[in-house]
């Protein structure tokens, strides 16, 4: 019966019904020789790639380690022209990282590096030691953005961040939790963007009123995140809505907008099912035209308008997109240099395939 399965398997293997039987057999001396050449060959590849310099990538890379080569490069290229310093790898890259204070590194990539890597593994001793002391719960935005900021002024560095989706900068009605950061310390520098014309000129006219000499550390962005750098249909919910419900979420009211109609109905026909709204649902919907940009397209005009620190490394990335979450951040992370250590974002609206993929 082996013997039969055996010959099924070839027979199916080969057309025209030559069988592992019928083969001519092979030499065992030949084989051996073929065996060496190959593992000589393979070795000589591989030797050949390693000195060279290469770096082959096998599909994900961890986000601390990722584009290490790149960084790599840039580091070394600094070094020597500001100092005697010599990287040669990234082993002591990491050794003049943790070995000199952040202040007399000798350039502003490795910095933020630097810095980047104190937060992660503060906050993974933060964790441990909420662990340790029975409390499960998981720390809020506010307290992981908080422990940023002091790690950051304890050191006397700035943080960049980019903010989509900021509405109208009312954030005593918002729950941001970026809100008493910006209003209590100078030491951040970011963006802000919103694309609903009359919710930027509240946002601008906020910012302006609460946060003193703004604009040598916010940069206000009057645009929409996609895809491409172009003029986009835009979907928000009218004022229609907020004079019928005045008493309503200032959410609901004025930070509910998408490139998707259909996500702000799903959001308003709730209302209507109990009887709320006395217009049809899409009578409280307008449409209109917004600039969008790419996420390369911001960090390049938040480096041009001077308000960013060190390399431009973002720090922090918030998103409130409304069913976009997802798509802007795989938009931002496809940019190599950009791995911020936190990434605030909405996770209700994740489709399921999404949640998957995080």
């Amino acid at each position: 019966m082996l013997h039969k399965a055996r010959r099924t398997v070839f027979e199916i293997l080969q057309p025209n019904g030559t069988t592992f039987k019928d083969k001519p057999q092979t030499s065992p001396f030949y084989i051996k020789c073929l065996f060496w050449v190959a593992i000589v060959f393979g070795f000589y590849i591989l030797v050949s790639l390693l000195t060279s310099g290469n770096v082959i990538s096998f599909g994900y890379v961890d986000s601390d380690n990722i584009n290490i080569k790149k960084n790599y490069d840039i580091a070394k290229t600094d070094i020597d022209q500001d100092s005697t310093l010599h990287v040669n790898d990234y082993t002591k890259q990491q050794e003049l990282l943790h070995s000199t204070p952040i202040s007399q590194l000798p350039n502003s990539h490795l910095k933020s590096k630097r810095l980047q890597q104190l937060f992660r593994y503060q906050f993974t001793q933060f964790l441990t030691s909420k662990i340790k002391s029975g409390e499960l719960k998981t720390p809020s935005d506010y307290q992981t953005i908080a422990l940023m900021s002091e790690l950051y002024k304890k050191h006397g560095e700035t943080i960049n961040f980019v903010q989509v989706g900021a509405c109208d900068g009312n954030w005593m009605e918002s729950n941001d939790p970026l809100q008493k950061l910006l209003l209590q310390s100078n030491h951040w520098h970011g963006v802000l963007m919103e694309p609903v014309p009359f919710l930027f000129e509240k946002l601008k006219t906020n910012v302006q009123k609460h946060i003193p000499n703004y604009d040598t550390r916010i940069y206000l962005l009057n645009a929409a995140l996609s895809d491409t750098n172009d003029w986009q249909t835009f979907y928000i919910v009218n004022e229609k809505f907020a004079k019928e419900l005045p008493h309503e979420t200032h959410a609901l009211k004025y930070q509910i907008s998408s490139f998707d109609k259909q996500h702000i109905m799903k959001h308003l026909i709730v209302k209507k099912n109990k009887g709320e709204l006395s217009l049809p649902v899409e009578d409280y919907i307008d449409s209109i035209k917004v600039r969008s940009v790419t996420p390369d397209a911001v960090i390049k005009e938040f480096e041009r308008s001077k308000i960013a620190v060190r390399d431009a490394s973002i720090d922090l990335l918030l998103i409130d997109a409304e069913g976009f979450d997802y798509v802007i951040l795989q938009s931002f992370m496809k940019i190599l240099n950009i791995r911020p250590p936190i990434i605030v974002y909405e996770n209700l609206h994740l489709k399921d395939n999404e949640k998957k993929r995080r």
